[in-house]
């Protein structure tokens, strides 16, 4: 019982998994350019802080 009901589980995260690839790798790509946006500001505002 619990092998079949994990093989399912497995499956159906299978298929979601391959349904929602598109769309994870569009938002993981917005989220890693809005961190290195972030990063980048934040190495202004260190630098600008340095300098004063």
């Amino acid at each position: 019982m619990w092998q079949s009901c994990r093989r399912l589980h497995l499956l159906t995260c299978q298929i979601l998994t391959s349904q929602n690839l598109t769309h994870q790798n569009l938002t993981h790509q917005n989220l890693t350019r809005r961190n290195l946006v972030k990063t980048a500001v934040l190495t202004r505002q260190n630098l600008a802080g340095i300098r004063q």
